[in-house]
């Protein structure tokens, strides 16, 4: 019914009940009616149908139900699902799993979720819950799919409103993330319906939330949730703090709002930080302190007081005023609980009599006005005092509110939002006083803002609740808070792109909001958005974007998306493209206009990185939508000259250069505004004069050369203007780049300085100290040796310092340090330097962010380091120099002591830093810019460590010139001190005394006499002081380095002399240290070169002829492990390296040894090891270069060997030049042929040189080839001949494998296509016409696959991937070939046949010859991939002959026929992709070749597991592998084992009885096995007991012997004795007495005893004792032997399966024979069933409930073999239980 036609069975017309009604389909959306319609007119559309089916499903054909329900899950899951979610209660199991599947189907997605789910909610809304709620606890972060699934099925405001507290509060905190929903209405509503539980649900997800996050940045594994935005966790503490808790509660809202202000410090940007204050003070005090019964017995007296009006609140208020600033705890607690009362008691004021109502008004308006409300509380007052003005005019409440507002009027201008309130309250106007202050407010806040940015979002706050308008912190307060606060909103703005100053800055609109539906449905529409549903979003988006609401989609698309989503701007330029309204794009055009001018306007906007994104963004949106669309900017929009003109004087670059080159950009795109265009070569060219202007950031240069290379120009070609010349900007020099230094600082020191700014001037002094100590650092005695006082050192940061000027303070100074010099001298390698070349963008990331990670972490380290070394030299040196009268001395010794000090502790204290800082910086910008995370951090660790040796020299630069700027001023008292003696005591008699060494060093006082300094310091003491370290940074780092190396035996004279001229060289000077890296390194070079000379001489001298005869401890090899080690310690180890290889890849080629060749590449390989640049340097000659040197067979061949030359990549340029016929090729690629293919020990195989032999085949063809190559194709065609001498065949061998050599190298070529395959395909088709032809192509190809996998078996993995990929390859080609064959599916099903014929004979082959050492691993990957590619052919005309065609292939392949193969055999037939296809075969074929399989397996395994004790290693392995293919069957294919389970279970030995229950354990999916422990259970009387089992009955094929199975009938009909004498012939029953064992025909015995007992079973009402099984057991059993009786009650054991009839009488006459035969009998009984029980499980349902049964007798207990032992009677009782 379900798949009728409609022609025949039409069900939409019958009269059912509908899953779809028709008349819910108007109801629906539109977007869902189309699909709603196509459900409904399915055939499945019946609920009646559905509920039949689901009926069916607790019958017999519960199968055929599952199978139908599994189509209709594929076919119609939609119907399916509505439709059992209707069905209630669930039916059965089928139904009960049905329902979780079919939902998580429409959950994850689908095409029709949306009207799925729509649907559920209506027609069964707890079961779609029920799916949230799951899908929610396993992984939480489906919460973002489960509101996407709502907001489409509209269901959010149903889904909240459920009472699962965390589950709505994370879908609620997400729908409030994406302004889906007002966060601060729904809380409130739901505070207001459940009150206090809900409170609790709130601070529980909090803490949730909280405790998650902190486990999560601490680094623990934490299950993965989505984190709650800012501005959620504001609202949420703003909300829950409002309502009046008690204590306990509210000190645990507090504690959990300061925890999450450790996690997220920008929680406090917009609340800002409060002043210390006592204990009791502030929120946290006040919620966390619980008071007294004194202290509130206090504030109730007090109140008493007042309201008795004993105390006026004025003086109430001055004494609460008193008591918040006293030292007294007692009083601050009573000021802490008079405010919390009051605030407290506000949810009562409206019950209060009028006179106390009006009194705690006027208390509460002076503490507003005095300041003694906290800023958390202010908020809550002040909106209780603008809710109470909102009663009625002449209300208790509204004068409670005129009271409190009279008394703080003067503050009104702290809160203009607030202001502005006051004003619309129509009810004020009767009160001249408070209006009046209210208008001189509101002017006042007009004259200071004209603009009205301090009236920003009023609008929005007028329309809605006050609650939007929050009161700002008063600046008069704390002054400091304010500009910490600011200072911190600066700083954290810097983290991410924000349109705070967007939003904030936006006058007032003049547009109307639509309705919030409108909005949350476009909100929707936009953050679903992409390329692939761009057009179904656009059909909704043209019906809501209707013309009153432009104004507001240009607002939200430009300000919430464009300007923080710059990866999105050709999406959403694209959406407005499709919905091509004009008038719209021009109101978005006029949108980005306003906004980018707001930006320009900002005072901000210099130091907030984010606004300058922000901006950067709208430029590139604004150049999309006008200049790449060929629309102009008009000069009254935005004028490019005259905002750079005005950046310029106003040093305001950092944000125009940016704005205008982003928009510029998209000039690239356009027709018209391209270069010539004058209007865009304008902008241009004064962009030209900008970045050649001395003093320009090297990051603006870095964005105008990325426009000019964006517009294909070139920096030098375009002329830049001069109108720049007379608006020069302070600290910005016009003088051209090119001018040398020297010039620079002259120009500096003669410009006026009287209108630079501070730091200009100290930038200037900087430059001309640098510049000056190039010429002073080469004369230094010179300076020390003058005896005037010393000149005061240059500055850094402050102003000059001159004998006068006080020290400057560390925290008043801040360092500025240019990093440009740094940046030009940075190392990049050759890769990065190729993608910077290619996206310009990258380097501008690289260079901004080691730019800004420098800044951030260098200078307060160089400060706090140089302060720390002063301190420490200060006190020092004035101790032991407080007699000495020479200031030169003493300034000589501090100088020397501080500069070690400073930098030693600056660059280690930086080197760490500074590297993680680069990494982190660099890789977020590479990101930003759309570098993929890994490539990101790739370069960024790269930059960092190449130049982190680099930054370090720079950084013991600077940090020597600021200490010893603060020594020198530290000690500049010390010097004039010394200075005025020499003045005052010209005959320098008297003696010195340094007073200011008595502040730093008093401990000399109490030295005695004779230890006390006098007369100054001698020459040793001084020498002490003179002997500091005052090398440079980089020179101790090479001494390190050349230390380290044992084999460095430098000169020490050339080691003096080099760290002499590192002490003379300065960084910013003419000479670099790349001037000392390269003396050092030269030094190495050389040394290395000698060490090279060396182990040649070793190697000539050795006398070893092969490697593997050098000892691990020669020579040779110490040197060899010693030369990588010198290398890595070189200053540049990457240039050493190369040039090191390069010796070495020359002493390679001229060596003429086998030893020398194996050596040097030996020696190559480990170089390799070391560096992957040197390895692609090194290829790139051996393969690439133009260079005969390297024509050397030997040598080449040796590298090869080695596996250092890829060989697909040297065959390919080989051919290249033998085609090109260059000088020298061909004879050489002749001896490397056959050096590798024909030496004794073939090195390679033929398809790794493909192109080289078929460019030399080629030359010999065409009679161009010299005698050498004619020689090497003879011998390659003889040696590939030579096995096949006895065969005939008309084809070539060896074009034969060059055929095969293509294919494979064909299937290495990623770019290769399915008509070149086919093309090579139908080449070997036509080679091979006939079937000899082919079949002796498959065992070439066969017989070259294993002779290859087994050449080499001790090499590398590589060679393994290589032959792991022929192997492949030729399967692939088979496949192919099986393709190709036209004629018929015969033909191709004969092919493959032939394939897998010839594959089995050369396995044959190789079995019988190599005996014990057969490798059936290649023959193995041979069928395993042959089947592969044949699956995937996938013609549905011969898929099951392929399949009986493998099977027959495997079934010759059986074990007993080549043990060799047998695990790999096990393995194949054991596939998922093999085993299930012939199981699930309709045909019958296929089970059949399963059971001859699965038979074959068995009569293997039988011999190897019978009647032996310990069992080999290899049996173990290969029975535990049959034991999981049976576990599978088991699992999967019951029916199977089932079915066969005669066959299989009289294959298995006796002892194997884990496996016998194995597959006597298997019964029908369909059957529920009833319990056998249930009590008085009784088999006959279960229903499955009457039904037939199915079963092979081939096993009884054996009874038609001699006539036997119709006798055997013949006894079950009459019953007569005579059978008994053909019984015993039959099974061979009489036995020689002289024979030691009982000998018997035990599988025709085991046949008779199921056959008789299966036909006994089939007779009716007849007493089992006298049926004809039971007849013929008793007299078997009287009749035979022990181990006969054993075989007997085995077979009848093996038929107690599952419930039937054949267990039900096996079951009945096992009892019965244990009843009736004797002891002995008895006995062996038991042993069977026990024997069964003690194994592992599974065991037969039957055998279980026959041995319940048994035990349950009494008279079981009884008997004498249970009592035997102790260990038989334990073991009975615990199978009995």
């Amino acid at each position: 019914m379900v798949y009728a036609s409609p022609e025949v069975l039409d069900m939409n017309q019958t009269p059912t009940k509908k899953i779809i009604p028709e008349e819910l389909i108007p109801a629906l959306p539109i977007s869902m009616r189309q699909a709603a319609s196509q459900l409904a007119s399915q055939q499945l559309n019946c609920l009646g149908l559905l509920e039949t089916i689901m009926d069916l499903a607790c019958t017999a054909g519960s199968e055929d139900v599952k199978v139908l329900m599994d189509r209709l899950a594929i076919q119609a899951p939609e119907l399916l699902m509505i439709g059992l979610a209707q069905i209630q209660p669930i039916k059965n199991e089928l139904h009960r799993t049905l329902l979780p599947k079919l939902l998580n189907i429409f959950l994850i997605g689908h095409v029709n979720s949306p009207l799925v789910i729509r649907l559920l909610w209506h027609v069964q809304p707890n079961l779609l819950l029920e799916g949230f709620f799951e899908m929610y606890k396993k992984d939480p972060t489906s919460v973002s799919r489960i509101l996407d699934i709502a907001q489409e099925a509209k269901i959010v405001v149903h889904i909240l409103k459920t009472d699962v507290p965390l589950f709505t509060l994370d879908l609620a905190s997400l729908a409030a993330r994406r302004q889906n929903l007002n966060l601060e209405k729904w809380l409130m509503e739901r505070l207001a319906k459940d009150g206090f539980a809900f409170f609790g649900a709130c601070v529980d997800f909090l803490e949730k939330k909280c405790a998650l996050e902190m486990a999560r940045q601490s680094g623990a594994n934490v299950i993965p949730t989505l984190q709650l935005s800012m501005d959620v966790i504001r609202v949420f503490f703003r909300i829950l703090s409002e309502r009046p808790l008690p204590p306990a509660e509210t000190a645990k809202l507090t504690k959990l709002s300061q925890l999450y202000t450790q996690l997220y410090p920008q929680l406090n940007e917009n609340r800002g930080q409060l002043e210390k204050k006592p204990a009791g003070l502030g929120e946290g005090g006040e919620n966390e302190r619980n008071y007294s019964d004194e202290v509130e017995e206090m504030v109730r007296l007090y109140f008493e007081r007042l309201y008795t009006k004993d105390i006026s609140a004025s003086r109430f208020a001055s004494v609460l005023k008193a008591c918040r600033t006293s030292n007294d705890q007692r009083q601050v607690n009573f000021f802490s609980c008079t405010t919390h009362t009051l605030l407290d008691e506000a949810r009562f004021f409206s019950q209060y009599p009028e006179n106390e109502l009006m009194a705690t008004g006027e208390l509460l308006g002076l503490l507003i006005d005095q300041h003694l409300i906290s800023y958390a509380q202010l908020r809550v007052t002040l909106k209780l005092i603008l809710d109470a003005l909102k009663y009625p005019v002449g209300s208790k409440m509204f004068n409670f509110g005129i009271q409190a507002l009279a008394q703080f009027r003067s503050r009104l201008y702290e809160w203009p939002q607030y202001t502005l309130l006051l004003s619309k309250i129509e009810g004020l106007r009767g009160f001249p006083t408070i209006v009046e202050s209210i208008a001189t407010t509101l002017k006042q806040l007009a004259q200071k803002d004209p603009e009205g940015k301090m009236m920003m979002g009023l609008s929005t706050s007028s329309g809605t609740s006050p609650k939007m308008s929050t009161p700002t912190p008063n600046e008069n307060d704390n002054p400091s808070i304010v500009n910490n606060t600011t200072t911190t909103a600066t700083n954290k703005n810097d983290v991410a792109p924000n349109v705070t100053t967007l939003l904030q800055s936006t006058t007032k609109q003049s547009y109307e909001n639509p309705p919030e539906k409108v909005q949350e449905r476009v909100s929707f529409l936009i953050n679903n958005l992409s390329a692939g549903n761009m057009r179904s979003k656009t059909v909704e988006l043209k019906q809501l974007l209707q013309k009153p609401i432009w104004g507001w989609f240009s607002h939200y698309l430009v300000v919430r998306r464009v300007s923080i989503e710059p990866n999105n701007h050709e999406l959403y330029s694209a959406l407005l493209d499709e919905l091509e309204i004009q008038h719209l794009t021009e109101t978005i055009i006029e949108e980005t206009y306003l906004n980018i001018n707001l930006l320009l306007q900002s005072e901000n906007i210099v130091n907030s990185s984010s606004d300058k994104n922000l901006l950067k963004n709208l430029g590139s949106w604004l150049g999309r939508l006008t200049i790449a669309k060929n629309k102009p900017i008009r000069h009254k929009d935005l004028s490019f000259k005259d905002l750079l003109l005005s950046a310029f004087e106003k040093n305001r670059l950092v944000v125009a250069i940016p704005l205008v080159c982003k928009v510029l950009q998209h000039a690239s795109n356009s027709k018209i505004f391209k270069p010539p265009n004058p209007w865009l070569m304008g902008s241009l060219k004064v962009l030209a004069e900008l970045y050649w202007t001395e003093g320009l950031k090297l990051n603006l240069k870095f964005e105008i050369e990325i426009l000019y290379k964006t517009l294909n120009l070139d920096l030098n070609e375009i002329e830049p203007t001069s109108i720049l010349e007379k608006h020069g900007p302070p600290g910005i020099s016009m003088t051209s780049e090119k001018s040398s230094a020297f010039e620079n600082s002259t120009v500096l020191s003669q410009r006026s300085n009287k209108n630079l700014p501070e730091e200009q001037i100290e930038l200037q002094q900087q430059q001309q100290y640098q510049q000056q100590q190039q010429f002073l650092q080469h004369t230094p005695n010179q300076q020390l040796q003058q005896h005037q006082a010393p000149p005061p050192p240059p500055p850094m940061n402050s102003a000059p310092p001159t004998g006068s000027l006080p020290p400057v303070s560390q925290q008043d100074s801040r360092l500025d340090i240019d990093i440009a010099p740094v940046l030009a001298k940075l190392q990049v390698n050759h890769a990065i330097a190729q993608l910077m070349i290619q996206h310009p963008v990258i380097k501008t990331a690289v260079y901004a962010g080691i730019s800004e990670a420098f800044s951030e972490i260098v200078p307060p380290i160089i400060i706090t380091s140089a302060n720390i070394a002063a301190v420490s030299t200060k006190e020092m040196v004035l101790k032991d120099f407080a007699t000495e009268v020479d200031e030169t001395r003493l300034q000589h010794a501090a100088r020397a002591m501080v500069l070690p000090l400073a930098c030693s502790l600056c660059v280690v204290t930086c080197k760490e830093p500074l590297c993680s800082g680069i990494i982190t910086v660099v890789g977020a910008n590479l990101v930003q810019n759309g570098l993929p995370e890994q490539l990101a951090e790739e370069i960024a660790s790269t930059m960092a460590n190449e130049n982190i040796e680099l930054l370090c020299v720079y950084i013991d630069q600077l940090t020597k010139i600021k200490a010893l700027e603060d020594i020198d001023r530290a000690l500049a008292p010390a010097y004039a001190s010394r200075v005025a003696y020499r003045k005052q005591h010209h005959n320098g008699n008297a003696p010195f005394f340094d007073v200011l060494s008595l502040n730093g060093a008093p401990h000399s006082i109490q030295l005695p006499e004779f230890l006390r300094p006098t007369h100054g310091i001698t020459p040793e003491q001084f020498r002490l002081y003179e002997s500091f370290d005052q090398r440079t940074y980089l020179a101790m780092q090479q001494q390190q380095q050349q230390q380290v190396s044992p084999i460095n035996n430098f000169h020490p004279d050339a080691i003096h002399l080099q760290q002499q001229q590192h002490q003379q060289q300065q960084f910013m000077g003419a000479e670099s240290p790349n001037t000392a890296m390269a003396n050092g390194a030269s030094l190495l070079n050389a040394k290395l070169e000698q060490m090279l000379l060396e182990l040649d001489r070793l190697i000539r001298q050795s006398g070893i002829t092969s490697i593997s005869q050098l000892p691990p401890n020669h020579d040779i090899c110490l040197l060899v492990r010693q030369i990588p080690l010198l290398v890595s310690q070189s200053p540049s180890p990457l240039q050493t390296m190369i040039t090191f290889v390069e010796k070495v890849v020359l002493m390679l080629y001229q060596s003429t040894t086998p030893f020398a060749l194996e050596v040097h590449t030996m020696f190559l390989q480990s170089l390799f090891e070391i560096s992957g640049e040197v390895t692609k340097e090194t290829l790139s000659w051996l393969i690439y270069a133009d260079d005969e040197r390297k024509y050397n067979a030997a040598a080449v061949s040796t590298l090869i060997r080695y596996e250092l030359l890829p060989l697909e990549e040297y065959d390919v340029q080989l051919a290249k030049l033998i085609n090109a016929k260059a000088d020298s090729v061909i004879e050489f690629a002749s001896s490397l042929m056959r050096i590798c293919l024909l030496s004794q020990n073939p090195i390679t195989f033929l398809e790794d040189h493909i192109l080289t032999v078929s460019s030399l085949y080629k030359l010999v063809k065409n009679d161009e080839a010299p005698a050498s190559v004619i020689t090497l194709i003879e011998d390659l065609k003889k040696s590939i001949e030579e096995p096949y001498a006895d065969i005939k065949h008309d084809i070539s061998c060896l074009e034969l494998r060059m055929l095969m050599a293509e294919w494979v190298r064909l299937c290495q070529h990623p770019m290769a296509t399915d008509e070149i395959y086919n093309s090579l395909t139908q080449k070997v088709m036509q080679v091979t016409k006939d079937n000899e032809g082919r079949c002796f192509f498959f065992r070439l190809c066969t017989e070259t696959c294993v002779n290859h996998y087994l050449a080499f078996r001790s090499v590398s993995t590589l060679h393994h991937r290589r032959m792991i990929h022929l192997i492949d390859s030729v399967t692939k080609l088979v496949s192919a070939m099986v393709i190709e064959e036209k004629s018929s599916d015969e033909a191709k099903v004969k092919l493959l046949n032939d394939a897998l014929s010839v594959m089995i004979l050369v396995l044959s082959h190789h079995h019988e010859n190599r005996g014990v050492n057969f490798n059936q691993k290649p023959f193995l990957r041979l069928f395993a991939s042959l089947f592969d590619e044949i699956s995937k052919i996938r013609t549905k005309s011969i898929d099951a002959s392929a399949l009986i065609t493998f099977s027959d292939a495997l079934y010759t392949l059986q074990p007993n026929n080549f043990p060799g193969f047998a695990f790999s055999w096990l393995q194949l037939i054991s596939c998922r992709s093999f085993l299930p296809q012939l199981l699930v075969a309709n045909d019958g074929n296929g089970t059949m070749l399963c059971q001859k399989l699965i038979h074959a397996l068995l009569k293997f395994l039988g011999p190897l597991l019978n009647g032996q004790q310990e069992l080999p290693l290899a049996t173990k392995m290969f029975y535990r592998g049959t034991l999981r293919v049976l576990v599978i069957l088991l699992h999967d294919f019951p029916e199977f084992l089932c079915n066969n389970y005669i066959i299989f279970a009289q294959a298995i030995p006796n002892s194997c009885v884990q496996l016998r229950n194995l597959i006597l354990s298997a019964f029908p999916r369909v059957m529920h096995l009833p319990d056998p422990f249930t009590p008085d259970l009784k088999l006959e009387l279960l229903p499955e007991s009457a039904e037939e089992p199915v079963f092979d009955q081939s096993y009884f094929d054996i009874l038609n012997e001699n006539n036997f199975k119709s006798k055997i009938d013949a006894f079950v009909g009459d019953k007569d004795e005579g059978f008994y004498e053909a019984l015993e012939a039959q099974i061979n029953l009489v036995q020689d007495d002289k024979e030691d064992h009982e000998s018997y025909n035990t599988d025709m015995l085991c046949a008779f005893v199921l056959y008789i007992g299966i036909k006994s079973s089939q007779l009716k009402d007849v007493e089992i004792s006298q049926t004809p099984a039971m007849l013929a057991y008793k007299y078997l059993l009287s009749k035979l032997k022990s181990e006969g009786r054993y075989t007997v009650l085995s077979a009848i054991a093996d038929s107690l399966r599952y419930p039937n009839s054949h267990t039900c009488l096996f079951n009945a006459a096992l009892l019965r024979l244990f009843a009736d035969q004797t002891e002995v009998v008895k006995e062996q009984i038991t042993r069977v069933l026990l024997e069964r029980l003690i194994v592992n499980r599974p065991h037969p349902w039957g055998l279980l409930a026959s041995f319940i049964e048994l035990i349950k007798n009494p008279s079981f207990w009884k008997h004498e073999f249970i009592r035997c032992s102790p260990d038989i009677e334990r073991l009975f009782e615990n199978v009995s239980r």
